[in-house]
């Protein structure tokens, strides 16, 4: 097994049904607090004035598993 040093945090949110406005405030705070963000270009897209200044990695439909490999491989 190995061990790696990396101390980051990784945080899984969802965005809601599709209005910003209907956003928790755990995850706006989590998105808010975060350098990088790793979604669905669709969901990124609904929220822009979320992301001013972080690195955003967004890819298409049915590419979750990688995803979620970009997200733990940071």
């Amino acid at each position: 097994m190995n061990k790696t040093t990396n101390k980051g945090k990784l945080s899984v949110i969802g965005t809601g049904p599709g209005n910003p406005e209907h956003i928790t405030a755990a995850a706006r705070k989590a998105i808010l607090e975060a350098d990088i963000i790793i979604g669905y270009r669709t969901y990124i897209e609904q929220i822009p004035e979320l992301l001013e200044g972080k690195e955003v990695l967004s890819s298409t439909m049915m590419q979750e598993v990688e995803r979620c490999r970009k997200a733990l491989n940071l």
